[in-house]
């Protein structure tokens, strides 16, 4: 499987519980949230393995979310869109108010435009398909706390088509476009894969 993520920069500042505690170790602080126990559990599981990842809460739906991450601060919100009551998008986009230093990263079995293009506008900084490997969830975590943008890529794919698709051709983008036409056959094959 591909990936497709922003490079981290080469030297991570410290920032939120971390800074203050005044370790040399740079530690991320992650909030799960999933309406499914076994999604937490499985989740939780593989970043507690990790000596730079810290689980500091978890949330079955975006309104527990919200409340937690008021509380807690972390720097990493890992989100599942599709839950009852307040939805991931709607709690992503409500994030900022509460917890301003806090980056979303999504996860969700949803690949479609739609879902991909919601959570994105709503603020998330990251995209994980549910059938990531372990890998590619620490490196979206990771990337994510970095300040950096994690899309699986499947959903890179779909985030590419639709940002083409919105240009239109070359030619059709014209003087308006901020790309090149080279830059957009360039986009257009990485969405083909």
């Amino acid at each position: 499987a591909r990936r497709v993520s922003a490079r981290l920069p080469e030297k991570v500042s410290l920032r939120g519980p971390a800074a203050r505690s005044g370790g040399d170790a740079v530690t991320t602080r992650v909030l799960i949230c999933d309406d499914h126990a076994l999604v937490r559990d499985a989740i939780r599981g593989l970043l507690q393995q990790q000596d730079d990842i810290e689980v500091v809460g978890e949330a079955a739906d975006g309104a527990d979310a919200l409340a937690r991450a008021a509380t807690l601060t972390p720097d990493v919100l890992v989100i599942d869109i599709g839950m009852k009551g307040m939805t991931g998008i709607e709690a992503t986009r409500r994030i900022a108010e509460v917890a301003p230093a806090t980056r979303v990263l999504a996860v969700s079995m949803h690949t479609e435009r739609e879902f991909v293009a919601e959570m994105l506008k709503a603020g998330a900084r990251g995209y994980l398909v549910e059938d990531a490997a372990r890998e590619d969830v620490l490196a979206a975590v990771r990337t994510v706390a970095a300040g950096g943008t994690y899309l699986s890529a499947t959903v890179a794919g779909v985030v590419v088509d639709d940002y083409v698709r919105q240009l239109g051709t070359p030619a059709d983008a014209g003087q308006d476009s901020p790309l090149t036409a080279r830059e957009l056959e360039v986009l257009a094959l990485i969405a083909e894969g």
